[in-house]
């Protein structure tokens, strides 16, 4: 084999794409390589075919590679849909729990409202009742004389207690 006709494989890994890049030198033939693998017959078929083989295996690598590359695009795109689900979740329940809130609210005021209209319809039977009795007062008229006998025997009663 000729010294120039080394072959070598070399892998990269591309960070861009997250792709191995497989690059294989291939052996450059001189003059004594081609006239041995003459010579020799099958052992350049099996040369042949392990170079196949290789060129088979990365071509499998490339596609195995191809299918984990998809599988996490696809896994990040779930990812992404499940957090918008979990946004527009979230998003629902804060509409539900404003919706709530208003209904709460509005209960409050007609409950307010109601026991608003109910006291103020009982402070008014309370005024005429007052009223009604006011004018039974007023209707009972008391004279000047009456009512100074009353106050003169009051007195007289607070005097007395004191001794």
């Amino acid at each position: 084999m000729c010294p120039t006709g080394l072959s070598a494989a070399i892998v990269g890994l591309s960070r861009r794409t997250k792709t191995h890049v497989f690059v294989r030198e291939q052996p450059r033939p001189c003059a004594r390589s081609r006239t041995r693998a003459n010579q020799r017959g099958p052992t350049s078929l099996k040369k042949y075919d392990m170079n196949n083989n290789i060129r088979n295996a990365s071509l499998q690598a490339d596609d195995a590679i191809q299918r984990v590359l998809q599988a996490e695009r696809d896994a990040e795109q779930a990812v992404i849909e499940c957090e918008q689900e979990a946004q527009q979740i979230i998003t629902d329940a804060r509409k539900r729990a404003q919706a709530i809130n208003a209904r709460s609210d509005q209960r409050i005021t007609n409950l307010e409202m109601r026991y608003g209209h109910r006291l103020d319809r009982e402070i008014k039977a309370i005024e005429r009742e007052g009223a009604v009795e006011l004018r039974l007062d007023a209707n009972q008229s008391v004279d000047a004389d009456s009512l100074r006998a009353a106050i003169e025997d009051l007195a007289v009663e607070l005097c007395l207690v004191d001794e």
